[in-house]
C-alpha cells in the first residue's frame, strides 16, 4: 500500500504497523514517543563528541586538567558524568575499611589509610563534577597525605617497633609537596610526587612483608602444629592478594596512560558507537578510579592481616627458637591469627573476619 503525504511517518515495526492499521491515533502516539527518543539520542550523541557543548551548571573549566571525557553530557550539574560516578568505589570501600577496624580493633594507622581512601573519593567527586581548580586540589592534595600514611602502615607492617622518624619525616615530605604544588601548580609535580609515593609503598610492602611471609611459612615446615598450619593458610591467602592487588593497580595505570595518550581515537570510538551510555564502557579514566580503589583497599587489607599474623602468632621469635632449640616446646608460644581474610561481591572485595579465638576476646 502506497502512503499519503498528509500521514504519519513510517514506524520502526510490524507491531507499530498493526497499531496504525486499526487505531490512527495511537499510531501518533507511537511516532511521537518515538521520534522524541531518537532526537533525545541524537542530541547527546552530538553533546557527547564535543568539548563543553552544554552550559555547565559550575561555569568554565579553571582546572589545570580536564580529561579525556567529554563535558556536561548528561547533565549541566556535573562535567564528567562516568569519571564522577565512579568515585563511589573508593568512598563505599573506604567506608567498609573504616567499619572494620572498628569492628576489629585494627591499629589506628589502618583507620587513617581507609579514612584517606574515603576522603580521596570524595575530593575526585568534586573534582570531575566541577573541574574547578579548588576541587581539583581537593582531589589531588589528599592523595598525597594518604600515600604517605598508607606507606608508614606498609613499611610498620613487620616491625615490632616503631620508627620514630619516619612519621616526621613523611608528614615533611607531604607538606613540602603541598606548599610546592600550591606554588607551580604543575600536574606533573603532582604526577611525579605521587609515582614515587606509590612506588615506596610497593616496594616495601613487597620485600618487608614477603620477607615476614617468608618467615612464617618457614615456622610451619618446621613445625607440625595445627595453630602453625592456620597461620601458613592465611599467609598463602595474603599471597594471593597482594599478588592480585598490585596487578589491578598496574592494569589501572596502564589504563590510565591509554586513555592520556590515545585520547583522540577513544574519542572517535565514541562517536562511532553513537550511544552515550553505551560509550561510557571505554571511558578508561573511570575504571582508573574503580581498579585503583580496589587496588588500595586490598593492600590495606593485606598489610593489616599480615601484621596481625605477625603480632599474633609471634613467628619471628618462634622461628629463631626452633632453629636455636629443636628439642624446645615452642608450640605453646604460638597462637592461631587474630584475623581471617575472606571475600565478598563474588571475590572482588576482601574483607577480616575475627577468628573464634579472638572473638572470645573481644566478647
Amino acid at each position: 500500500k502506497t502512503r499519503q503525504a498528509a500521514g504519519p511517518p513510517p514506524v520502526p515495526s510490524r507491531f507499530w504497523s498493526r497499531i496504525c492499521s486499526r487505531d490512527r491515533a495511537s499510531c501518533s502516539y507511537a511516532n511521537f514517543a518515538w521520534q522524541l527518543c531518537e532526537t533525545k539520542l541524537a542530541e547527546q550523541a552530538m553533546w557527547h563528541s564535543t568539548k563543553d557543548s552544554l552550559p555547565g551548571y559550575w561555569g568554565p573549566v579553571t582546572a589545570t586538567l580536564d580529561w579525556c571525557e567529554s563535558n556536561y553530557v548528561y547533565t549541566i550539574f556535573v562535567a564528567e558524568f562516568w569519571n564522577t560516578l565512579t568515585n563511589a568505589a573508593m568512598v563505599i570501600l573506604g567506608l567498609v575499611g573504616i567499619w572494620q577496624t572498628y569492628t576489629l580493633r585494627l591499629h589506628y594507622r589502618y583507620f587513617h589509610s581507609f579514612m584517606f581512601l574515603a576522603i580521596v573519593g570524595l575530593g575526585s567527586t568534586l573534582f570531575h563534577m566541577t573541574l574547578l581548580y579548588e576541587h581539583q586540589l581537593a582531589d589531588e592534595l589528599p592523595m598525597i597525605f594518604g600515600s604517605c600514611i598508607f606507606a608508614y602502615s606498609c613499611i610498620h607492617a613487620t616491625l615490632s617497633e616503631p620508627i620514630r622518624w619516619l612519621a616526621p619525616f613523611l608528614t615533611f615530605c607531604s607538606i613540602a609537596v603541598t606548599v610546592m604544588y600550591l606554588w607551580y601548580p604543575n600536574p606533573i609535580l603532582h604526577q611525579i610526587s605521587y609515582a614515587i609515593l606509590v612506588s615506596t609503598i610497593v616496594v616495601s610492602s613487597f620485600l618487608n612483608v614477603w620477607k615476614a611471609s617468608r618467615q612464617l611459612e618457614q615456622a610451619t615446615l618446621n613445625s607440625k602444629s595445627k595453630e602453625f598450619a592456620a597461620h601458613a593458610q592465611q599467609v598463602r591467602a595474603a599471597h594471593r592478594l597482594l599478588v592480585v592487588s598490585l596487578a589491578t593497580y598496574l592494569g589501572a595505570f596502564i589504563l590510565w596512560n591509554i586513555d592520556n595518550i590515545f585520547c583522540s581515537s577513544l574519542q572517535s570510538i565514541r562517536n562511532r558507537i553513537n550511544n552515550p551510555y553505551l560509550s561510557g564502557i571505554l571511558e578508561l579514566h573511570a575504571w582508573w578510579h574503580i581498579m585503583t580503589g580496589q587496588a588500595t583497599y586490598s593492600n590495606i587489607i593485606f598489610t593489616a592481616l599480615i601484621h596481625s599474623l605477625l603480632q599474633e602468632g609471634d613467628l619471628s621469635n618462634s622461628n629463631s627458637k626452633l632453629h636455636s632449640n629443636s628439642n624446645s616446646d615452642v608450640h605453646s608460644t604460638s597462637r592461631p591469627p587474630h584475623l581471617a581474610l575472606r571475600y565478598a561481591l563474588f571475590g572482588f572485595v576482601p574483607y577480616l573476619v575475627a577468628t573464634p579465638e579472638i572473638s572470645k576476646k573481644i566478647s
